[in-house]
C-alpha cells in the first residue's frame, strides 16, 4: 500500500499562492523538481515519494512557482525568487536538520539555497553537471527557442522540449521569465560548498554538463549512476534507492 499523499498550500512574500506535497514522516527531505515539471511528475509518479516514505523519511515536495499546483507572478523574476520560496516553505515547517535535493532546475536551485539561506545537512544535485551551475545560460537559448518558435524538425530536441512544455500547462511568459532569472554560482562558489553531496546522474546525461566533474570539485561528495539520459533517468526506480542510501550511510 503506497503512503499517504497529504498536499497544502502556503502564500509566498509576494504574495503568490503555492503548494507543497508531502509523505512519511522521519527525518525530513525536502525534493524540488525540474523545469516544466511538478512534484507528482519528478517525484510522486515515479514512486520516489513512496519509496522514501516508507524507507522512513519525511517527504515534502512543493511545486515550483508557475508550475502544478502552484501559482506565479506576472512580469520580471527576482534572481532569488526560487530559493526565497524554498527558504519560506522550510521556515513554517521549522525545519532544522534536513536534506535538500533535486533534479535539474531542482539541483540548480539546491546548490544556490546552500549559499542564500543557510546549510541543510546534506545535498542531493541530481540530473546536474558542473557547468549547469557555473553557466546559467546553458540551454538558456535551446529553451526559449522550444517555447517561443515553432517548426521544428520531428527528431529534434527543441521539438522534444516543446512538446513537453505544452503537456506541462506552464504558462510561456512565467517560464521566460523564470529561465531569464537564472544566475551562476562560480567555480569557487562551487568548491565550498561543504555539505555531504550525492550528484545523481543517469550513465548517458550530459544536458547540464558533466556529472563527474561536479562531483571532483565539490570537497564532500559522492556520485551515483543510473539508466538513461536527461529525460528518462528521473524515472529509474534506482534513483530514490541511491538516494536513500546515501542518506543511511551519511
Amino acid at each position: 500500500m503506497a503512503a499517504s499523499l497529504k498536499t497544502a498550500y502556503f502564500t509566498a512574500d509576494d504574495g503568490v499562492k503555492l503548494a507543497w506535497h508531502e509523505m512519511g514522516d522521519g527525518f525530513p527531505i525536502v525534493l524540488l523538481h525540474g523545469l516544466f515539471s511538478s512534484a507528482a511528475t519528478n517525484w510522486i509518479k515515479p514512486g520516489h515519494a513512496d519509496f522514501l516514505a516508507k524507507s522512513g523519511f519525511r517527504v515534502i515536495m512543493p511545486d515550483l512557482r508557475g508550475h502544478g499546483e502552484s501559482g506565479y507572478q506576472t512580469g520580471a523574476w527576482p534572481k532569488t525568487i526560487l530559493t526565497q520560496d524554498c527558504r519560506q516553505l522550510v521556515e513554517q515547517l521549522g525545519l532544522k536538520n534536513w536534506v535538500l535535493g533535486g533534479y535539474s532546475l531542482g539541483a540548480r536551485i539546491s546548490a544556490h539555497f546552500y549559499w542564500e539561506n543557510g546549510h541543510p545537512e546534506m545535498l542531493v544535485l541530481a540530473g546536474m553537471g558542473l557547468e549547469g551551475l557555473t553557466n546559467s545560460y546553458l540551454n538558456l537559448d535551446l529553451f526559449r527557442r522550444a517555447i517561443e518558435q515553432d517548426d521544428f524538425p520531428q527528431a529534434s530536441i527543441e521539438r522534444f522540449i516543446q512538446g513537453f512544455f505544452r503537456q506541462s500547462g506552464c504558462n510561456k511568459e512565467a517560464m521566460i521569465a523564470l529561465l531569464e532569472s537564472q544566475s551562476p554560482l562560480s567555480p569557487d562558489q562551487v568548491s565550498q560548498i561543504s555539505a555531504k553531496t550525492l550528484v545523481l546522474s543517469g550513465k548517458q546525461d550530459q544536458f547540464n554538463g558533466s556529472p563527474l566533474k561536479l562531483k571532483d570539485m565539490l570537497p564532500n561528495a559522492a556520485i551515483a549512476w543510473v539508466k538513461g539520459d536527461h529525460m528518462s533517468a528521473v524515472g529509474q526506480r534506482s534513483l530514490a534507492v541511491d538516494i536513500v542510501d546515501f542518506m543511511k550511510k551519511s
